[in-house]
């Protein structure tokens, strides 16, 4: 399994760090709207198309017509309901031992020690952990990287009417996974590119 790679400025501009991505703990944020339950899906699309994958839902909202039209096989996607923080470590604990992918929302109140045992658990098997806090921030350290989405355009629906054909996210990627900076981009979903306008600036180095 390949693990998250530490792409290159120029990389990063031409579709990576994202693409082909199997191992690793990513962290994706936002309000609302933006795009999160759609990321996370989109980053399960890829490795379900050979394995088993899971998706724990703690808002009971996820759909899974929208996990299909992002590129997920059903067939091979295990939605799993999740809400307190105790059931939810259990759950995403038995899932990374038996799957190669998990995304995750992240319940209010799971304690710190617990998030830093799921994450290495993913690690140490290999697996391709993305998880989505409800509130606050996972702890520092234990990600590869983080997403903070901020906007959303659509392509091929005007005025209400049309064929969904392709959702771009503005981003802010962070953390191991951007070498030290924090860069602003657009995603493309499901296909999970990742453009750096040319003009884009590096906004600060990682803490």
């Amino acid at each position: 399994m390949a693990p998250l790679p530490a792409a290159s400025q120029r990389e990063r501009s031409q579709g990576e760090p994202f693409r082909g991505v199997s191992a690793g703990v990513m962290e994706v944020t936002g309000r609302p709207g933006s795009g999160v339950t759609s990321t996370l899906l989109s980053f399960l699309a890829a490795p379900s198309q050979s394995s088993p994958v899971a998706y724990v839902d703690v808002r009971g909202a996820v759909s899974p017509v929208a996990a299909m039209e992002l590129g997920c096989d059903l067939e091979r996607v295990a939605f799993v309901n999740a809400p307190e923080p105790e059931q939810w470590g259990r759950a995403v604990g038995y899932l990374l031992d038996g799957v190669p992918a998990v995304a995750a929302e992240v319940p209010r109140r799971v304690p710190a020690a617990t998030l830093r045992a799921i994450c290495a658990r993913a690690r140490a098997r290999a697996r391709l952990l993305v998880l989505a806090p409800l509130d606050d921030r996972i702890p520092s350290g234990l990600t590869t990287g983080h997403l903070a989405l901020e906007a959303t355009s659509w392509s091929g629906v005007t005025g209400g009417r049309g064929h969904l054909t392709e959702r771009r996210v503005r981003a802010a990627l962070s953390g191991k996974l951007a070498r030290g900076i924090t860069m602003e981009g657009w995603l493309t979903l499901p296909s999970l590119e990742w453009e750096v306008p040319e003009e884009t600036r590096v906004l600060a180095v990682a803490r």
